[in-house]
């Protein structure tokens, strides 16, 4: 909101190539009288309110309010992404269901102090999470998140639902990135089978028994792949 003054308000409309315009003039000063006389009414009706007349300053003002313009502009900056609203139209049914103690969750975390727990901030369904991109799953779930974050960061997550009702969790994404690293040595050992099952005596082997020589005859899997962790359970135990 801001003020102009009645002569200021004048010297918008007149230029300088009508100024010796003994017709204009004479409208002009019509328009003070006018404008002299409705100021002089919302003086005389708004006196005790400092916003609308300014009796300090000996002038007249008229008041121009520019809220409805800034509003415009501040509604079309917060609209949000037309991806992000498909996301959640498209998993709403997640983001507000009940979630489940002990079950995993894709989605954001923040770890607090106190009291000292990683609470959930916001989840997405595996389904939707695999039609989109990582990046737009990221800002989806940044948009629609419950807690302030600044750093967001991707994880796998185990609920475990406290007895007040806190979403508390336990991060489980470092168990992903030991299958892939073990999964690589398995397809490396997988390789190396296959190119030695090709040699001349192990194809002589097969051809003479059926069977491929000893150490030769399984192709390791995902099934027992990550079982080096539980031996090392045990013998730390």
């Amino acid at each position: 909101m801001y003020y102009i003054t009645i002569n200021q308000y004048y010297k918008m409309y007149i230029s300088d190539s009508d100024s010796d315009n003994d017709s204009d003039i004479e409208q002009y000063d019509d328009m003070e009288e006018a404008f002299a006389l409705e100021t002089a009414s919302i003086a005389s009706s708004s006196t005790n309110d400092p916003l609308d007349y300014d009796s300090d300053s000996g002038s007249e003002s008229i008041i121009i309010d520019d809220m409805n313009n800034n509003s415009d502009s501040d509604s079309d900056s917060d609209e949000e992404p037309e991806y992000i609203t498909e996301i959640f139209q498209e998993d709403s049914g997640h983001l507000y269901m009940d979630k489940t103690n002990n079950e995993y969750y894709i989605g954001f975390c923040k770890p607090m102090h106190r009291p000292c727990l990683i609470l959930m901030a916001n989840s997405v369904s595996p389904t939707t999470f695999f039609h989109h991109s990582y990046e737009r799953i990221c800002q989806y779930l940044q948009h629609y998140s419950s807690l302030m974050l600044r750093t967001p960061k991707l994880e796998i997550m185990q609920l475990h639902i406290t007895d007040d009702e806190i979403y508390s969790i336990v991060i489980k994404t470092h168990w992903l990135r030991l299958v892939q690293r073990n999964w690589k040595r398995v397809f490396r050992e997988r390789k190396e089978i296959i190119r030695r099952r090709m040699t001349i005596e192990s194809l002589k082997t097969y051809e003479l028994t059926s069977k491929f020589p000893y150490g030769l005859r399984t192709l390791p899997g995902l099934n027992g792949m990550m079982s080096v962790y539980r031996n090392l359970e045990r013998a730390a135990a």
